[in-house]
């Protein structure tokens, strides 16, 4: 292939200038019983890196298919012993079923037991109560055939009355961050009243009042002495 037009010793020849050219050419004749030394040496050059080697030739589709061919036969072969396997598996049980067996219907080899008298005879004699167990025949407790008693009911808290109080609380009292009333409101210059140590552990991070937006800091706030007294009036009356 190193002749042939287009290759790597026809380029190399047509480099040279065409005195040698020519020269090179007239003297091919003579030394053909000798070509034999050009085709080994090139393999050489080859090997050595100075030109990339020519890519072998690619399989003739024939032989690719060939080989598809031989692939998927073994791979069915293999598929096949896998499915011998598991069918002598599952013949070898002691319900001797073959799932495979289009004769073995599901509905055709359970009709005796479907038919059998006992199953459909759900009709008591008397014995259900010893099969059962006495705390199971008569099963008395909330929670069904465990028979245990409910749990006692909490007793009534006696705050019941002020927490109920609590929730009709105005808002008036109440931190915009937490929705709990306040035992130190402070309010932000933009009107918000809020409970002291949760804005400022918001403002510990975040340097922005959490309701309008605006740039926030622990010192801008005031201390809301009228309302803590306001809510200490109305938690008295309540």
């Amino acid at each position: 292939g190193a002749l042939e037009e287009g290759g790597p010793l026809y380029a190399a020849l047509d480099a040279v200038a065409g005195s040698r050219k020519a020269a090179v050419c007239d003297k091919f004749p003579a030394e053909t019983n000798r070509l034999w030394v050009i085709r080994e040496a090139w393999q050489a050059v080859e090997d050595l890196g100075y030109w990339p080697k020519e890519a072998a030739a690619a399989p003739e589709p024939d032989a690719l298919a060939t080989c598809a061919d031989r692939h998927a036969g073994l791979q069915a072969a293999a598929h096949a012993a896998q499915d011998v396997a598991a069918i002598e598996r599952l013949t070898a049980t002691p319900a001797n079923f073959n799932f495979l067996d289009p004769e073995c219907m599901a509905e055709d080899c359970w009709q005796d037991w479907a038919d059998d008298a006992w199953y459909d005879d759900w009709s008591t004699d008397g014995n259900d109560d010893d099969w059962w167990g006495p705390e199971y025949a008569e099963p008395s407790g909330p929670l069904g055939l465990l028979n245990v008693p409910a749990p006692p009911a909490p007793p009534a808290s006696p705050n019941t009355a002020a927490t109920t109080q609590l929730c009709l609380a105005p808002d008036a009292y109440r931190c915009a961050l937490s929705g709990h009333l306040c035992s130190q409101p402070v309010r932000a210059p933009s009107g918000v009243l809020y409970e002291r140590s949760l804005i400022t552990a918001w403002l510990s991070w975040n340097k922005v009042c959490p309701v309008s937006g605006d740039s926030l800091v622990a010192t801008q706030l005031f201390e809301e002495v009228e309302v803590a007294s306001s809510l200490a009036r109305w938690l008295t009356d309540a």
